[in-house]
């Protein structure tokens, strides 16, 4: 069965479209016939070959011609690599970074970057993408781009069958994946009430406390026994009054471990969803005193999932610490200076990711006019310092912190009124940032690209107008609550149609979180947050897009072939890891997950196949089906001993050796266990897999 890498099938469906701006470039060089050299702005030279292969290196001369050298690390270079890995890793786990030790971090960084191959690859696969669209690229603002519009006219409330496969495209797309039995616990309770379900926040304080507990040290009070190898290091307990006492790698991995976890999953696909496609913060480089500002962060965006108030994000997220006043500068308007315009980034930034977006079917929205006077708005903004008491030693003295926060300076703020959108229908008088916000909100641009995002994100990844204006209209009727939208486009035929089957792809947080989820498999959030570093999703460090970090994730990229083998080694790692390092007191029981009621009317090898692959969202070709039953029956073995007798293979050749899954809950581990684990492993790292 012929194999297509995950880039060439989601190219093949027209998924994708990268936005990159028009780029002149230099001649291109040419080395041999159908191959083009194009040369990066960091001076390394990128080759595409005549089958379309991309690599970066130098080209050199010869008498014969020109030859192109592709760019490796050699041995000594390759042990510069792991070392800077591991110093950064290193770095990255503490809890406080001095300024010089921020610095060494930033000079580690900047020498890994430089050094790593994908990250050069990456860059050429941009170049090239530039030189073949040279007027930029296409699609809309945000999801990722691309292909014909969607067929979507209206939404038709869904009235088709609801069966386990309807209610896996549910869980897929808005809730990362679910178990067999959330599952079939769907199917019971029907579309309707299921969504309803989904729709509605449940508390979990148990929860709440095992993120605290490993946001703390990144270790879960019972895994201290199994996995924490420092006999001297018990379970740590923070201070919880205190808003600095956490573990920078543990409040990632809680987050992480919360997504697994949750018995609400819609919401924090919410949280990843403001988290990327509105403004993507950045949580690296903070001193220690602005630490809070991202446990401060994620906490608002869980509200405002929680409440599905997009016009309360669009009043608070000017006062976000993270993103408005440290990752876009407007803590810096703090002092007035007449001869000196205020910074301009977040009010950029808040028209174009935040709200309305620089276009509104095909008119611009705002000027560089709006842009300033918005600015102006903003004005008065800084930070406080302040001593917070956090409890008493052990010698009963009195401790405390010093906390940076955002702080209102009225002598630096710039009185008077401000126009935005001057010259447009939706022109408004301004004075001051509350007054900019409901300007914002009351223009149709708004809740158009906030409606585009959600149907890129949820549905299709090229929706057709008439379909946005439908949901926007809802969004802008119920004053900025997309509760009611979001219901409708669930609920909707143009969700279940075939016709926008697996048209979006995972990124890898929904690749993994949906696995572990599927599979109820219990895998170390610590190894988690490693892999999705290795795949290019760290919660709290965007940004894979040329424009910045602020703009968030490219799918694309991180679906492309760069990262193809690694989506494969983490699945493998996973279920590897499943046999291997669980502890027996765990109770993790592949039977009764995955074996027991295997539908009697099939071999039990085909009924696993059925099973598995339902469960995955994958439906499976009879030569594919053909293919893992098969798999599950022999195994691919070196003929030797007495072999040639008994099976009449040839000695030394590989054969596939008869050795058949057996179901049964006393079954050898070889014959079922292993064989389960390698069943998913084969098709979680499929390409249909990898779609959603």
């Amino acid at each position: 069965m012929k194999r297509v890498s995950v880039s060439q099938l989601l190219l093949a469906v027209g998924i994708f479209a990268l936005l990159i701006p028009a780029v002149t470039f230099a001649k291109p060089k040419k080395v041999k016939d159908g191959e083009l050299v194009l040369t990066s702005d960091a001076g390394y030279e990128c080759l595409r070959n005549s089958k379309g292969r991309i690599k970066s290196g130098k080209v050199r001369s010869k008498k014969k011609g020109n030859f192109f050298r592709a760019y490796r690390l050699n041995k000594k270079q390759k042990r510069k690599f792991k070392r800077l890995n591991r110093q950064i890793r290193k770095l990255n786990r503490k809890k406080k970074l001095s300024a010089k030790l921020q610095a060494k971090l930033e000079r580690f960084e900047g020498q890994r970057d430089r050094m790593s191959p994908k990250s050069r690859k990456e860059a050429c696969e941009a170049l090239f993408f530039a030189y073949d669209n040279p007027s930029g690229g296409g699609g809309g603002s945000g999801g990722d781009g691309g292909g014909d519009p969607s067929p979507v006219l209206n939404f038709a409330a869904y009235t088709g069958e609801f069966g386990i496969r309807e209610a896996q495209r549910l869980y897929s797309r808005f809730a990362y994946g679910a178990s067999r039995a959330e599952l079939e616990a769907a199917v019971s309770r029907g579309l309707v009430a299921t969504v309803d379900l989904l729709l509605t926040y449940r508390a979990e304080p148990g929860l709440d406390a095992e993120a605290l507990d490993i946001q703390c040290d990144e270790y879960l009070a019972r895994e201290e026994l199994y996995f924490d190898d420092d006999p001297d290091d018990d379970n740590e307990r923070c201070n919880s009054i205190n808003p600095l006492d956490f573990d920078n790698e543990g409040f990632i991995q809680s987050m992480l471990y919360k997504r697994r976890k949750t018995q609400n999953p819609l919401h924090y696909r919410l949280v990843d969803f403001f988290h990327d496609e509105r403004m993507a913060a950045q949580c690296q480089n903070l001193q220690n005193s602005q630490r809070h500002f991202q446990t401060q962060h994620f906490r608002f965006l869980e509200g405002i999932a929680r409440s599905f108030d997009y016009a309360d994000y669009i009043r608070r997220v000017k006062d976000d610490a993270l993103v408005a006043y440290v990752n876009l500068d407007l803590g810096e308007n703090s002092v007035f200076n007449p001869l000196q315009a205020p910074n301009e980034n977040f009010a950029r930034e808040w028209l174009e990711l935040a709200s309305t977006s620089p276009n509104y079917k095909g008119a611009p929205v705002y000027d560089a006019v709006t842009i300033a006077n918005l600015a102006l708005s903003l004005t008065g903004r800084g930070y406080n310092m302040q001593e917070v008491p956090v409890g008493f030693d052990d010698q009963g003295r009195e401790e405390s912190v010093t906390l940076m926060n955002p702080a209102l300076v009225p002598s630096a703020f710039v009185p008077g009124t401000k126009v935005l959108f001057q010259g447009s229908p939706f022109e408004r008088a301004v004075v001051d940032a509350d007054d900019a916000a409901d300007a914002i909100l009351s223009h149709p641009a708004t809740y158009y690209h906030f409606a585009e995002e959600l149907l890129q994100e949820f549905l299709h990844p090229n929706p057709g107008e008439a379909s946005i204006d439908l949901i926007a209209a809802d969004i802008q009727a119920a004053n900025g609550n997309f509760r009611g939208a979001l219901r409708k486009i669930m609920l909707s035929q143009e969700f279940f149609s075939e016709a926008n089957k697996r048209m979006l792809v995972k990124s890898p947080i929904e690749l993994m979180i949906g696995f572990l989820r599927q599979t109820e498999y219990p895998y170390s959030h610590r190894r988690l947050e490693d892999d999705l570093e290795d795949l290019g999703h760290d919660l709290c460090r965007p940004g894979n897009r040329n424009a910045g970090q602020i703009f968030g994730w490219d799918n694309r990229k991180l679906a492309s072939e760069a990262f193809v083998i690694e989506r494969r080694n983490v699945v493998v790692e996973m279920v590897n890891y499943m046999h291997y390092n669980l502890p027996d007191e765990w109770n993790y029981d592949v039977y009764e997950i995955f074996v027991a009621d295997l539908d009697p009317g099939l071999n039990s090898a085909e009924a696993l196949v059925d099973r598995t692959a339902e469960l995955l969202g994958l439906e499976l070709n009879a030569a594919q089906r053909e293919a893992a039953a098969y798999y599950l029956n022999y195994n691919w073995e070196t003929c030797n001993g007495n072999e040639p007798d008994l099976l009449g293979c040839e000695e030394g050749e590989k054969f596939a050796k008869r050795e058949a899954f057996d179901a049964a809950p006393d079954a050898p581990e070889h014959l079922m266990e292993r064989k389960v684990q390698g069943l998913l492993a084969l098709l979680a790292t499929s390409d249909e897999y990898n779609l959603r």
